[in-house]
């Protein structure tokens, strides 16, 4: 499993660096509850072996200008449906940052570790996704939705052959009301795995997020519960 979170304890001095200081005035900190409802399907030529579970965790989010850095640890089971004795403790790290290009068009960089362990031993992923993410806001007070779409060149996993490349894809949508703390956003990411064609096998792993928080606003140098002075 993951044992030391070596980025979430880099993530306020890369805050320190990377934000200008004229941003200060404008950070807005959100802070979740997520659940999640993941499911990995691997395919071995024309067998397919599923697991499906839940994962609870937390995730901070900082934005300041156009910047937005994100960081999120999830803990839980896959379970796989044909032999439910062979469940695995699971558990996923995510960090990710985002620089607004336009109002409605961001450019994203991800890095993402995921580990598990079962009676046939432990499996560590790892690796880092560069893309771009549309922003929209759905007409409504305080709803917006998103699309993202990035791609890994190098996915690194232990035991086995690495895969050649990745490819992964989210959708969501959000409700933050201007002037209230309370966010709530639903969520589906998928990531597609391709190996060598060698090993006849593919993965894929999808999940279904669901993410309750409270934001505060720095305003003139003090912090206030709220999207909006």
């Amino acid at each position: 499993m993951i044992k030391r979170s070596y980025g979430f304890r880099l993530l306020p001095l890369l805050t320190g660096i990377i934000l200008p200081r004229h941003n200060v005035n404008a950070q807005v900190v959100t802070a979740h509850t997520v659940l999640a409802m993941p499911t990995s399907s691997v395919r071995f030529d024309d067998t397919v072996e599923r697991s499906d579970g839940y994962w609870a965790g937390l995730e901070l989010e900082l934005r300041a200008g156009l910047f937005t850095l994100t960081g999120s640890g999830t803990r839980g089971e896959l379970t796989p449906t044909v032999n439910p004795l062979l469940d695995r403790n699971v558990g996923e790290l995510r960090l990710a940052g985002r620089y607004d290009v336009l109002s409605w068009l961001g450019a994203e960089a991800r890095y993402v570790v995921r580990a598990s362990s079962s009676l046939t031993g432990h499996q560590r992923w790892e690796f880092y996704s560069l893309g771009a993410r549309v922003l929209r806001d759905l007409g409504a007070p305080g709803l917006s939705g998103s699309a993202a779409l990035a791609y890994s060149p190098t996915v690194r996993v232990s035991g086995l052959e690495d895969p050649r490349y990745a490819v992964s894809a989210d959708a969501g949508i959000a409700f933050a009301p201007e002037r209230s703390p309370l966010t709530v956003r639903l969520s589906y990411r998928i990531e597609r795995f391709r190996f060598p064609s060698t090993t006849a096998r593919s993965e894929q792993f999808e999940a279904l997020t669901l993410a309750v928080g409270l934001r505060a606003r720095r305003q003139h140098g003090r912090w206030a519960l709220g999207g909006a002075p």
